[in-house]
């Protein structure tokens, strides 16, 4: 339920009414939405990690890391990749993290920050995928390259600063 301003002129002799109630039994409700689910954005305070190494060896887009997040907001996700094999994958997007394309890759490990930019709500999973074959784009040919992830982290803060529906509690 929205927050609805509350009624502050009170007179003696004023009997509250039904909707009184319901606008007051709401607006604690909403109240109580705010404090126990709280906002996150990205900071870098870990909130949960996945440190072992996945590799992926077959075709097509694979998830290799995924986390189920329940609070609204932003995160801040960061991992190091690499990926092996194939013709130089540097322009190639073979590792994508929370939708966001990942390039300029080679064998050695790079560590990588990426905020998540939609503010969704409610239950939501946080994927990092792999694809280890890609098509040439100017020929028939099928590169197989070995994508890797490690160290991934999803970090945030919980605040009760919300973009959309703020409250000031004097």
């Amino acid at each position: 339920m929205a927050w609805q301003t509350p009624k502050i002129n009170w007179q003696t002799g004023d009997i509250p009414g039904a909707n009184d109630f319901n606008r007051i039994e709401g607006n604690i409700k909403h109240l109580s939405d705010l404090l126990y689910s709280g906002w996150v954005e990205p900071s870098d305070n870990v909130l949960f990690s996945a440190d072992t190494e996945r590799v992926v060896e077959t075709a097509g887009w694979q998830v290799v890391k995924i986390f189920r997040v329940y609070n609204p907001g932003r995160y801040r996700i960061k991992l190091e990749a690499a990926v092996g094999g194939g013709p130089a994958p540097y322009a190639r997007t073979l590792i994508r993290v929370a939708g966001v394309g990942i390039t300029g890759l080679n064998d050695t490990y790079k560590s990588i920050t990426i905020d998540t930019t939609e503010y969704a709500i409610g239950p939501r999973y946080i994927t990092v995928e792999a694809a280890a074959s890609i098509a040439d784009g100017t020929s028939s040919e099928i590169y197989n390259y070995f994508p890797r992830v490690r160290n991934v982290r999803v970090c945030g803060t919980l605040t009760l600063n919300r973009p959309i529906e703020g409250v000031v509690l004097d």
